[in-house]
């Protein structure tokens, strides 16, 4: 397969729209020597809520050239800014777009032809029923498709010289309660005259809410009165009485999309076509020209009860996957395996787990660095073959570096994106083989509501994991800053005292205790001659002294201001040290000024104690010592500096 065998279909809420019409196209593509590519939006991007905004960035992920075609199902993306920016990328790319339902401007058109059967349907029930009293359960007032099946039946009714009577006429806005209402105010403003002997829907969901309310009400379907619908909606097959209705013919469209790409295929440039597919009429029980008969209630229930039972084992299953991802034994290096193993009660089908850039390294993991653009990473694979990639990085627009042969290994030639997001944050996506099933649920089959479960739950495993790792480096950042000096990045009191307590926690039985208290000499000089900034330089240069000279795995301290402590714990008696770190502490400073070359110099006071340690030891008693020795050696400093001035 080559990239100008692709055919590119976006489409929202597959689960609900259009995942029948989806199943046959990719087969005819498939026999055709078409692959399909499929991109699905989990939300209709109606609404401006996180997760609508989240699922946006999905379609920034096609990659136009491969494509030899771009067939969008433009009436299930409520967000026409994402149609339009469709049809422009897909223009610019030189790809023709197929607009399925719903004109847009710069495509060709397949368009549903529901008025026809409707119009067979209505004129079945007026002419082969010879009802006269008939209803209409209309949807929303004003919505086009609804408006369009109300002037049917008005001409229905025209043709046959019947009155027309407006309260015959109720609107159940397409959808169940309104239907409720709407069906108690027919019945209300009937009684007292002729029976209603039909009434004709607008929709399925409106006509099995009415059967329901009719039978509350003693009224039997098509016994009392008759009924229709249209659209041929998937859960209209667990009615009783199945509805005469006007349903999607999948095998016409699938042929008229076919023939279309076939012209293109021969002139990319084909002017803009157009082409009318027709619902199939048909015909069934609750119009009464079809038997009710006793239909396997039993049956129906036993397996909506299994498929039940088996939502929950899958839900229960994805609940405690999502806790073992989130227990701390789980590594960035293991990470990969346990999201292998996670889908449980999904088919597992070719799928790969692409992240981005960002994503890993919040996971802390770091793999190759790519060129500008190449932010994408391989995370795992799963199905035939499960194995985590070397993490090769490479761009998001191509979607996979091995999509065409990803195609060698799926026997539909179909390949499913979605995205992985929690709520506008976006982690990466999935790219996964897409088998058409024969419409019964198994494991072997891929549920789109299980799918989306799967994401969400894992997207938020994924965001719980970074955030995590966040706050583990924000927190280890506030303990640093709360132990530590901001300046020089030495111990504050506070931690030195922790620091401290830790060394002598540590401590052999006959360790010995160092303790230097340091203080600059002439800051206020530096401070008032030069400005505060040569202050703080001099003080940073003091601390950097300290750490250097200072002995290892020390405490090492800013008190405050120009004070500095350090303590440290000798597993030996060290004697010779005190007088050995005053030399070298005058030395350091000597070498820094000579090396700085300020126009001050930079001195140092120490006050040093040195004792045995035991548990009776008083350390406070130890660094008041040290500081009173620390004045004296300032004392005789300041004597030094006064005689050097003196001629």
């Amino acid at each position: 397969m080559n990239h100008s065998n692709i055919v590119g279909i976006c489409v929202a809420r597959l689960q609900d729209t259009a995942s029948e019409l989806i199943q046959v196209l990719c087969n005819d593509l498939k026999e055709a020597g078409f692959c399909s590519l499929i991109i699905q939006s989990f939300s209709d991007l109606g609404g401006k809520d996180a997760f609508d905004q989240g699922e946006r960035n999905l379609f920034q992920l096609i990659p136009f050239h491969k494509l030899s075609a771009l067939l969008l199902f433009s009436e299930t993306i409520k967000d026409d800014t994402i149609n339009e920016m469709l049809i422009r990328r897909a223009s610019e790319a030189g790809i023709p777009v197929i607009s399925m339902q719903r004109p847009m401007e710069g495509c060709h058109l397949i368009s549903y032809d529901t008025l026809t059967p409707f119009r067979a349907l209505t004129d079945h029930i007026f002419t082969d029923h010879g009802c006269k009293r008939v209803a209409f359960m209309a949807g929303f007032n004003g919505n086009p498709d609804s408006e369009a099946r109300l002037e049917i039946y008005r001409q229905a009714l025209a043709e046959r010289n019947i009155p027309y009577e407006e309260e015959l006429v109720q609107y159940g806005d397409f959808w169940e309660s309104p239907t409720i209402a709407a069906t108690e105010r027919l019945l209300s403003y009937n009684q007292g005259k002729p029976p209603i002997e039909a009434i004709i829907c607008a929709n399925d969901t409106m006509a099995m809410t009415v059967a329901n309310e009719l039978n509350k009400q003693g009224l039997n379907v098509p016994k009392d009165i008759l009924l229709t619908g249209c659209d041929g909606i998937a859960a209209e097959e667990y009615f009783i009485p199945r509805l005469s209705t006007a349903a999607c013919d999948y095998n016409a469209i699938s042929s008229g999309v076919l023939h279309l790409l076939m012209k293109l295929k021969e002139n990319p440039q084909l002017p803009l076509q157009g082409l009318s597919i027709p619902y199939g009429l048909r015909i069934s029980q609750s119009c009464g020209c079809r038997p009710v008969g006793n239909p396997n209630a039993g049956e129906m229930l036993m397996t909506l009860s299994m498929q039940l039972n088996s939502l929950r084992a899958f839900r229960k299953e994805l609940h405690n996957t999502t806790v073992r991802l989130l227990d701390e034994d789980v590594t960035p290096d293991s990470l990969p395996y346990d999201v292998m193993q996670s889908g449980w009660g999904l088919a597992r089908y070719q799928t790969s787990l692409v992240l981005f850039r960002n994503t890993m390294d919040g996971l802390g993991i770091f793999p190759k660095e790519g060129e500008t653009g190449k932010n994408a990473y391989e995370f795992c694979c799963w199905g035939s073959d499960d194995f985590v990639p070397d993490y090769e990085p490479f761009s998001p627009k191509e979607l996979l570096p091995h999509l065409e042969t990803m195609y060698d290994v799926i026997p539909s030639k179909a390949i499913m994106v979605t995205l992985l997001h929690e709520q506008t944050s976006v982690f990466g996506y999935f790219v996964t083989g897409f088998e058409p099933n024969g419409g019964d649920y198994s494991f072997d089959t891929l549920d789109y509501g299980r799918l989306l479960d799967y994401q969400m739950s894992l997207a938020h495993v994924l965001g719980t994991l970074m955030h995590r790792r966040s706050l583990v480096a924000v927190n280890s950042e506030l303990e640093r800053l709360y132990v530590h000096d901001s300046m020089t990045g030495l111990f504050n009191r506070r931690g030195f005292f922790q620091r401290l307590n830790y060394l002598i926690s540590q401590a052999e039985k006959d360790s010995h205790l160092f303790i230097a208290a340091i203080d600059m000499d002439g800051l206020k000089y530096i401070n008032d001659t030069f400005g505060h900034g040569e202050g703080d330089i001099a003080i940073i240069a003091i601390a950097k002294l300290i750490m250097e000279i200072a002995p290892e795995d020390s405490a090492i301290a800013r008190f405050g201001g120009d004070e500095f402590m350090i303590a440290m714990l000798f597993p030996t008696d060290q004697k010779g040290y005190p007088e050995q770190f005053r030399i070298t502490m005058e030395k350091a400073l000597e070498r820094m000024n000579q090396e700085m070359q300020k126009p001050y110099s930079i001195g140092a006071s120490c006050g040093i104690e040195y004792c045995a340690y035991n548990d009776d030891t008083d350390i406070d008693q130890l660094m008041k010592s040290a500081d009173n020795k620390l004045y004296v050696d300032k004392a005789r400093h300041k004597c030094l500096r006064s005689s050097k001035r003196k001629p």
